[in-house]
């Protein structure tokens, strides 16, 4: 069966061995990183201890990496591992959407940037999953008519 490549940010196209989980690590772990970077930036300027809210990301990144891994783990349970993956990265979607609702108030935060910055991460994973999972779907079509 051939396997689906994801691209990058809608655009950059990788090496075919760049699977799904192999993608869904990548992007859990900018997840991971982006809420602490943002907790840490934000504890720097403001002098004292940052809200927890800016950890959010890094919160949902967790159980999206956790998924990645038990799809490379249990292929056999590859496809519930992604479905996880694309729930979580569903919830990104709705937090990120309030970054859309603060930028039409005329506020450019840093948790505005965050949510931002989350909502885009959460766009291409859920389209590069949808596309995924249609391409497997196909590829399964195709392979059982293929079967005597």
């Amino acid at each position: 069966m051939e396997n689906f490549s994801p691209r990058l940010f809608f655009i950059f196209r990788v090496t075919e061995s760049f699977d799904m989980p192999k993608y869904t690590m990548v992007v859990a772990l900018l997840l991971i990183d982006l809420g602490i970077l943002f907790f840490l930036i934000s504890s720097v300027q403001d002098g004292n201890l940052a809200s927890p809210t800016a950890l959010i990301p890094a919160v949902i990144g967790l159980p999206i990496l956790i998924m990645s891994f038990l799809a490379k783990k249990m292929p056999r349970r590859r496809s519930l591992f992604m479905h996880i993956a694309v729930v979580l990265a569903v919830v990104c979607l709705l937090g990120g959407a309030m970054g859309v609702q603060s930028l039409m108030k005329g506020d450019l935060s840093l948790s505005t940037i965050e949510q931002l910055i989350l909502l885009t991460l959460a766009i291409d994973y859920t389209i590069n999953s949808s596309k995924s999972f249609i391409h497997a779907r196909k590829q399964r079509a195709k392979y059982d008519t293929d079967k005597p």
